[in-house]
């Protein structure tokens, strides 16, 4: 769903619990759902680069899969926190 002029990640997603991939680039989405960590045993992708994200969800933590894998992209937001840029560059250390 790229490039879909999307402003949020409908919930229903996070119920697809075979869902592997996540490919929502260039978008407008400012806020992902806490309920991403539904995704947690199978979410091994999720790409949200160049959006409007100023943040990130805590239960992107529970991804294990996913941050293992470097699987997050979220280049090209506003996110303003080094730390947690830093963390996700480097496979979402702090966070587990």
């Amino acid at each position: 769903m790229n490039n879909c002029n999307l402003s949020r990640i409908p919930i229903e997603l996070t119920y697809l619990f075979q869902l592997s991939e996540m490919q929502l680039s260039h978008n407008i989405i400012e806020e992902l759902p806490n309920t991403l960590g539904r995704l947690s045993s199978s979410l091994i992708l999720l790409d949200v680069s160049n959006n409007k994200l100023s943040n990130l969800p805590y239960s992107l933590g529970q991804c294990i899969k996913l941050l293992v894998s470097n699987g997050v992209k979220i280049d090209g937001n506003p996110i303003k926190d080094a730390k947690l840029l830093n963390a996700y560059a480097n496979g979402g250390e702090f966070l587990l």
